[in-house]
């Protein structure tokens, strides 16, 4: 009986693993490549009712579909090899099992589901996530035209990188997609995920964004989307170490008279991670990126300058502070000292803040400037000796000249947005086609002085419509790039030797806390509970974490 019940267990991880493969060759059959030897045993696993409605959707899903064709494949040969590796360990598990060492199998059968089977099912799962909403009517545009924006954001770094030598070819197809996610099902985010796959030796053949799903309705905050580009940028053209090592010499080394904060140099090293993406969304976006988060956090006076000393993200008084020092170091003075005098007027004076927090809010206020310089304009050993201007193409004066022509056409009131040729002003004066960032550093300029609901509404129609315009306009370029960076097989393999944990997760992990977009960690249950206690904050205390997903571990039955 021990037996059989063994040789279930190890059917249905078989199972599990083998469903995964299934499902990414499903969506592959909306490729125009699909192999002729998948075709016909995946249209046989489906229910008459399932093999209608494919059929019936297949040229719409197809063509909404084209643009990540290239990412499906990727994942696709991806986990063909990790699957590969979950065989050979399923076929000695049975080895074991018929040589009659039943509780060596039963450890080998835990190991593979809780290191192997159950991190990938969970990478896979937001993969499976945003395809579906790629497919779908209701997210398909708004997804495209987001997935553009992030690409303007994060492709020119890293192409520069790779033209200096800095990182291989296959870096180039990392470009993040965005999926869709509410409130409540972003306490577990990819970025979280990807922290946490880090964190324990594993490597992802892709990245991804999530996008709450009130930022559709509100496009003009879309702005942090660049802070979540920022935050990839650090991640793939491995700066993270060296930020934080040059954060962590700022402000010296003495000590502080507040007992709570006794250097500034290990918070400000804390901190780089948070305030490198602020500097970087900075000068891809120049101020649009500071008004929109002024709205997002600016809630009150009592929460812009609450600090927590486990908090990895600056209070937001600091984090404007650092994004007006960098709009000065970029020569946007005009628009740094307009949001300083907002600043001031909205929630008083910076230094009265001092009074409760003691001598090292003055140090962190002053520290600003020394940050943006060296995020922004310290040459770095892991960009070759570049700058974080030089290789990201910032902001300068003729994108702002485009910002301002995208806000007067928002604003104009007899403008038309229903053709083609109303957007032949993008083109004006010989330029090249207008970035998908500039467009959106256009729409927070113009929200910026629409003060009512119907200029609201009317900016947020043509906003959308713009953004179809603009990334219809690169598919075709999109499209071959993806092909061009995509990985050889090669690659895709030792991407894949990297699938499994290989690691704990470090006792200072992010497990028990949200991510959300723009970097402002939200922290859940009881003060008391650390993160290092090993059990998820508010959670059940009998279920220990997965350091492979950082989630709690569901043993099967």
């Amino acid at each position: 009986m021990a037996m059989n019940l063994i040789r279930q267990r190890m059917s249905s991880l078989r199972c599990r693993a083998v469903e995964l493969q299934t499902c990414l060759r499903r969506w592959a059959l909306y490729n125009d490549h699909v192999p002729h030897d998948w075709k016909t045993p995946l249209l046989g696993r489906m229910t008459p009712a399932e093999e209608s409605a494919f059929q019936a959707d297949l040229e719409l899903s197809r063509s909404r579909l084209r643009p990540v064709s290239a990412q499906i494949q990727t994942v696709t040969k991806w986990y063909d090899f990790v699957l590969e590796q979950i065989r050979a360990r399923l076929d000695h598990a049975a080895a074991l099992l018929e040589q009659g060492l039943g509780q060596e199998c039963v450890a080998v059968l835990s190991d593979i589901e809780y290191r192997v089977v159950e991190p990938n099912e969970e990478t896979l799962g937001f993969f499976f996530r945003c395809l579906a909403q790629h497919a779908s009517h209701e997210y398909h545009q708004k997804l495209c035209a987001i997935d553009a924006i992030l690409r303007s954001l994060y492709l020119p770094a890293v192409k520069a990188a790779h033209q200096r030598g800095l990182i291989p070819r296959e870096a180039l197809s990392r470009s993040p997609l965005a999926y869709v996610t509410d409130d409540a099902e972003s306490i577990h985010s990819w970025r979280q995920h990807a922290v946490a796959a880090s964190c324990c030796g594993r490597q992802l053949p892709l990245s991804l964004v999530a996008v709450p799903r009130r930022r559709l309705a509100e496009p003009w905050n879309l702005v942090d989307l660049a802070h979540e580009a920022g935050r990839c940028i650090e991640s793939d053209l491995n700066l993270t170490y060296e930020i934080e090592s040059r954060f962590a010499a700022i402000g010296g080394g003495g000590a502080s008279t507040a007992a709570a904060w006794p250097s500034s140099s290990p918070i400000w090293a804390r901190w780089s991670h948070c305030v490198f993406a602020d500097v970087f969304a900075t000068i891809k976006l120049g101020p649009a990126y500071l008004s929109g988060t002024v709205e997002q956090w600016g809630a009150s006076p009592a929460t812009v300058a609450t600090v927590s000393p486990a908090s990895f993200a600056p209070p937001p008084l600091i984090r404007w502070q650092v994004m007006i020092q960098t709009l000065h170091l970029l020569n946007f003075a005009d628009a740094a000292n307009h949001w300083e005098r907002s600043l001031r007027q909205t929630f008083g004076d910076f230094e009265r803040y001092g009074a409760s927090l003691g001598a090292a809010w003055g140090r962190w206020t002053m520290d600003c400037r020394a940050v943006a310089q060296i995020a922004a304009f310290s040459p770095m050993t892991a960009l070759g000796s570049a700058r974080l201007v030089d290789v990201v193409e910032p902001f300068l004066a003729n994108d702002a000249q485009r910002c301002q022509r995208v806000r007067e056409w928002l604003l104009a009131s007899q403008a038309s947005s229903s053709s083609d040729a109303d957007y032949r002003w993008i083109e004006s004066n010989g330029e090249a086609r207008m970035p998908a960032h500039v467009a959106l550093s256009g729409l927070r300029a113009a929200y910026d002085v629409a003060c009512d609901a119907a200029a609201a509404e009317r900016i947020w129609v043509r906003f959308w419509r713009l953004m179809q315009h603009l990334a219809a306009g690169c598919d075709a370029v999109r499209e071959q790039e993806d092909r061009d960076f995509a990985p050889a097989e090669a690659a895709l393999r030792q991407i894949a030797l990297q699938a499994i944990p290989t690691a704990q997760l470090p006792s200072h992990s992010v497990m028990g806390m949200t991510l959300p977009l723009g970097g402002m960690p939200v922290f859940h249950g009881a003060p008391g509970v650390g993160s290092g206690s090993g059990v998820v904050p508010g959670g059940s205390p009998s279920l220990p974490l997965n350091p492979a997903t950082g989630r709690p571990h569901q043993p099967t039955s």
